[in-house]
């Protein structure tokens, strides 16, 4: 599987410069911190590719017409970053009285 970046799930370090790294079984351990990794096809697959889920558009909508900003985005992890960013300024204007928004 050359061409593909793989990241340990547990620390973050790139696998592909460890000694030894192969993608041939399907899964790697970590040299630097012993985590079991699948690198096998079914892990990247659909990385960036995952649509946002129905829950995840469904918070957009409140923070979007709370915040008045825009949404762009499409994939799951586009989603989570979206929300992740503006979900401390969404829950402390939803938690404001109206009069002083």
């Amino acid at each position: 599987m050359s061409g593909y970046e793989w990241h340990c799930d547990e620390c973050g370090r790139i696998m592909n410069y460890q000694h030894g790294f192969s993608t041939d079984t399907g899964e790697w351990t970590c040299t630097e911190c012993d985590c079991h990794n699948d690198v096998s096809p079914n892990n990247i697959e659909h990385y960036g590719e995952k649509p946002a889920s129905e829950n995840q558009l469904r918070y957009i909508r409140q923070i979007e017409n709370l915040l008045e900003i825009n949404f762009y985005g499409s994939s799951f992890e586009e989603a989570s970053d979206f929300i992740d960013g503006n979900k401390d300024l969404y829950e402390a204007k939803l938690h404001t009285p109206y009069k002083f928004r």
